[in-house]
């Protein structure tokens, strides 16, 4: 599972920023077209964490909203505004993980440049503004 990676990814971060002291809590921010599972993120965290001796630590997940911008006719939009209405035009690209149909983004979120277009224009010359990544915001170590 897709989740379990990202959580190991992150408590080995936080390892590393933590420098020897105790985490308490991280702030962890991910990105809406990863189309992460939080609950089994913040699960594997939990228990990554307890694995390696970090009994203390707690998190905080935000989800951060995915915008696009049209490098062809300067179109801003949000992945929620067209997610329902591209449901069909995806319908190929479905990935079966865990026996639930999720698009390719959930494992690449670049995919999108290859998949999706403006909505108004139809061109893929487009940028991903926000939401497409994981990123470990903060860590409160023990003083």
């Amino acid at each position: 599972m897709h989740e379990w990676s990202l959580a190991e990814a992150l408590i080995s971060k936080i390892e590393e920023v933590s420098s020897g002291r105790t985490p308490l809590h991280a702030k962890v921010s991910i990105g809406e077209l990863m189309e992460i599972e939080v609950d089994v993120l913040k699960e594997a965290l939990n228990v990554l964490a307890k694995e390696r001796g970090m009994d203390r630590l707690t998190f905080t997940i935000n989800v951060e909203e995915t915008s696009f911008k049209c490098n062809s006719c300067g179109l801003e939009w949000k992945w929620k505004e067209v997610a329902k209405r591209m449901a069909k035009e995806l319908e190929p690209y479905q990935i079966i993980d865990e026996g639930e149909p999720t698009t390719p983004f959930h494992f690449l979120p670049y995919l999108a440049h290859a998949i999706l277009k403006c909505p108004k224009c139809g061109s893929r010359d487009f940028e991903i503004k926000s939401g497409n990544t994981a990123k470990l915001l903060s860590v409160v170590v023990e003083e």
